[in-house]
């Protein structure tokens, strides 16, 4: 963890990926109403940072969620974060996405939390996610418009980082 003071650590202690390959999903600031006793961000709020980037990464695909897609959602399975380094208060940040495999009926998309020059990697976060039925209550197939275009985004991953396929 970083010394009390430092906005993150030095300059090529965390590689770099090429953000560029991935698609921009959001944009934050962390605010110190955000910030724990730790004076870093709260874990909290990782989640809700990543949860906002997977739905602008969705919307770039044509989904831009139930209320317009009918009876069609998406239903999160799983997410795993990964943190890497402390985010102090005033931290502006930037989140990169895209999607590391695509199903029939799911997928799972791959998300980075960077320092707004795209030099530090503070955390990631993988979602499995599921296309489901609203009205009866199950999984149902992707959307082929949706799939086309999240297979524009499909990335893979090279030395642990997330790069376009």
């Amino acid at each position: 963890m970083a010394s009390r003071g430092k906005i993150a650590p030095p300059p090529g202690s965390i590689p770099t990926s090429p953000v560029a390959r991935l698609v921009e999903t959001g944009r934050q600031i962390a605010h110190p109403w955000l910030c724990d006793a730790n004076d870093h961000l709260n874990t909290r709020h990782y989640q809700g940072f990543f949860d906002d980037a997977a739905q602008h990464l969705l919307a770039q695909c044509g989904f831009a969620g139930a209320a317009e897609a009918g009876r069609l959602g998406v239903v999160d399975a799983s997410c795993a974060m990964t943190y890497l380094a402390e985010v102090r208060p005033g931290t502006l940040l930037v989140l990169h996405s895209g999607f590391k495999r695509i199903g029939g009926k799911s997928f799972t998309s791959v998300h980075e939390m960077r320092s707004i020059d795209g030099t530090h990697l503070f955390a990631t976060c993988e979602i499995i996610s599921i296309f489901f039925d609203l009205e009866v209550r199950r999984s149902a197939a992707m959307p082929e418009a949706f799939r086309a275009a999240a297979e524009a985004l499909l990335v893979v991953e090279k030395d642990g980082e997330a790069v376009r396929a």
